[in-house]
């Protein structure tokens, strides 16, 4: 039913292909590109004899797939993870999985997201400050500058803000939070470890007896100490009534501590550890990916940022913050935002395990088999996209969405373990692009070429090198 291409012996087509992309990260989306065209539904493929898989980005067996009753994340590829994130909503199957989504889903309401917004504006100014200093110091415009670092601290500032309160100073390019450096640390280690060829390593009994396994145990042990601490200090502030009301709002933490089931239950410490630091992970690079392939698009596409920057100017006036009421009125900001993660989704490949047979367009998918979601491969799938290579947020007007089928476009997944936060993810990707474009026009480097990477979310190998120019200063 699901034919694939031949690969080595052994090693199968997924090992040469993962061998390929350790030499050259950016090889996979040419390769995912070219192979839609052999096989437009998706393609079977094998890591060793042990290891098979079906690769999928047509919209119908990805819409069979995210919808299905009985589809969790396949475990064997989020391995890597488990000792940092314990066991939350990334990983969790089944019962569980319905009870901690239940009890997270109230975190996410409008009303708690809303005072986010202030801190939100508060991280995205502080970085903005710090780029037009730059441009300051050279005469206004300020030379190719890699924006990858400064946008991901200032997107693990906003998110230890709202998780927990936590201020980090993790801005300040000086900072030396040991906190801070450790996330940093155990995300690289994690990255690495899912792009070994290597598959001994993705033993977990083999990997953790390896030096650089041993490293990564005292990271996540840190790590976890840190997050119980600010547990046990949360708890023992929210019985007094005092300190309760000189909060200025409930974080993530808050609405976890105070989370009960139909029975009157709530999450453990150990639960709660575990959705504190899934979080932190899922809404930090995500985040931090999102943002900075916007503002690539927007500098290379100076006649849609000009659009932007005036739909801005002309719903804030002379305010500084963003408010809630003007995050639906920024269609034009939107689109754009829209259409680059189309072109580039900060999470490329998800997977699932099939636990019931499941039928797409007379082709059964048979319980049992691993999925590999390619949403990179859906978003330019040229059946279903015109121009897939193109930055045309028009795709995404109210008069062309018709041809936006609903499961050609899945930034944030889709069905019942959709992104929970990705309302939180999309309010903070509007708020950053907008204060950079209120103080800054943007433009692309002038010689450096963008080298894609594919890794735990859509990076480069090189960083995203941009120029700055402080708008007060143009004529």
């Amino acid at each position: 039913n699901w034919p694939g291409p031949k690969g080595h012996w052994f090693w199968g087509y997924a090992g040469e292909l993962m061998r390929k992309i350790r030499k050259d990260p950016g090889y996979y989306f040419s390769y995912i590109r070219g192979i839609t065209k052999t096989y437009p539904y998706g393609f079977s493929s094998n890591l060793t004899p042990l290891f098979a898989s079906l690769n999928i980005y047509h919209p119908n067996a990805v819409k069979a797939v995210l919808c299905a009753s009985d589809a969790p994340k396949l475990k064997r590829a989020y391995r890597s993870l488990f000792e940092w994130l314990g066991h939350g909503l990334l990983v969790l199957e089944d019962k569980e999985w319905f009870r901690h989504r239940r009890l997270l889903t109230p975190s996410f309401h409008f009303e708690i997201l809303k005072p986010y917004i202030k801190t939100m504006n508060e991280c995205s100014i502080t970085m903005v400050e710090s780029w037009v200093k730059k441009t300051s110091e050279k005469a206004q415009i300020a030379d190719d500058m890699d924006i990858t670092p400064s946008i991901s601290r200032m997107t693990l500032d906003t998110i230890l803000k709202c998780l927990m309160s936590y201020e980090s100073n993790c801005q300040d390019e000086k900072s030396t939070n040991s906190y801070v450096s450790k996330i940093y640390e155990i995300s690289a280690s994690v990255a690495h470890r899912m792009r070994d060829v290597n598959i001994f390593k993705r033993i977990n009994a083999i990997f953790y007896a390896t030096a650089h396994g041993k490293a990564f145990l005292k990271l996540c042990e840190a790590v976890h100490e840190f997050s119980d601490s600010v547990i046990n200090c949360r708890k023992a502030e929210l019985k007094q009534p005092l300190v309760k009301q000189n909060r200025k709002y409930l974080d993530f933490l808050d609405t976890l501590l105070k989370a009960r089931d139909a029975d009157g239950k709530g999450l453990s410490d150990r639960e709660i550890r575990a959705e504190v630091d899934t979080f932190m992970f899922e809404g930090h690079d995500t985040t931090a990916s999102g943002i900075s392939w916007i503002l690539y698009c927007l500098a290379e596409n100076a006649d849609h940022q000009e659009m932007c920057f005036r739909e801005i100017q002309e719903q804030m006036g002379d305010r500084t913050d963003i408010e809630w009421d003007d995050l639906a009125k920024l269609p034009c900001l939107t689109m754009c935002i829209k259409e680059s993660m189309r072109l580039f989704p900060p999470v490329p490949i998800i997977f699932r395990k099939l636990n019931k047979d499941i039928e797409v367009d007379g082709k059964l998918i048979a319980k049992g088999t691993d999925i590999v979601l390619h949403i990179y491969a859906l978003h330019h799938h040229e059946m279903f996209w015109k121009d897939p290579e193109k930055f045309d947020p028009n795709r995404f007007l109210p008069k062309n969405s018709s041809n936006v089928e609903g499961y050609t476009y899945v930034p944030f997944s889709a069905g019942p373990r959709n992104c929970i936060g990705q309302r939180f993810a999309m309010n903070e990707l509007k708020i950053a692009v907008a204060q950079v474009l209120r103080k800054l026009r943007i433009s692309p480097s002038s010689d450096r070429k963008i080298q894609h990477a594919v890794d735990v979310v859509y990076k480069t190998k090189n960083g995203i090198y941009l120029r700055f120019e402080q708008r007060n200063c143009l004529t």
